[in-house]
């Protein structure tokens, strides 16, 4: 799995910090992302990945907003080495 995290997008001068996981790296604890912080992740293998997160508040449909990869603008896709 790919995380990524950033606190706005590339176009109003956002950097991204990306955070690899696996099954063997998951040992090593949670990942804790802080609140208004833009957050997504990427399941870039065949396998069947599952992800749980852990709310600090209730859900509230008028705290949410969602954008698409494009809309931060940051190179998300793994690329073949």
């Amino acid at each position: 799995m790919k995380f990524g995290f950033c606190s706005k997008p590339a176009k109003e001068g956002g950097t991204a910090e990306w955070v690899y996981s696996s099954g063997w790296s998951a040992k090593d604890g949670a990942l804790f992302i802080p609140r208004g912080i833009w957050h997504g992740y990427y399941n870039f293998t065949s396998d069947i990945a599952i992800v749980l997160y852990w709310l600090t508040n209730k859900y509230n449909p008028a705290d949410e907003e969602r954008k698409t990869v494009e809309d931060m603008g940051f190179d998300w896709y793994r690329r073949a080495k």
